[in-house]
């Protein structure tokens, strides 16, 4: 029994040792996804700022006209420019509304924590 009982302990020594590895190995990478997140969720914000700042149309024109005329440089044709150039409009647009939902909602969780310190 007492042979039986160390091999089992080894085995799941063992076991929980690469258990724990995975978990860090895991953590790791979460680590750095959650890294990449922030920084798309910040260049998102970044960017609505900016279309505030220069006026939205007007920033969505640009930026829309920028993505199309690299589409183009990659070998895009012709015939489907005015297709590109609304999809980058649209595409664009979206990033920037979902900037100005992001700057409202960080705003609002930081009142609300305020106020839930405040009172």
């Amino acid at each position: 029994m007492g042979c039986l009982g160390r091999l089992i302990g080894l085995i799941a020594h063992l076991t929980f040792t690469v258990l724990g590895r995975l978990l860090v190995l895991f953590l790791r990478l979460l680590q750095h996804i959650v890294a990449i997140l922030i920084g798309l969720l910040f260049n998102l914000m970044r960017l609505s700022l900016q279309a505030t700042i220069i006026g939205p149309k007007q920033f969505v024109e640009r930026r829309a006209a920028d993505w199309t005329r690299q589409l183009l440089m990659t070998g895009m044709s012709n015939d489907h420019f005015d297709i590109a150039h609304r999809v980058s409009r649209i595409i664009v647009g979206g990033m920037v509304v979902m900037g100005w939902v992001l700057i409202v909602a960080g705003t609002v969780l930081i009142v609300v924590a305020i106020v839930r310190i405040v009172t």
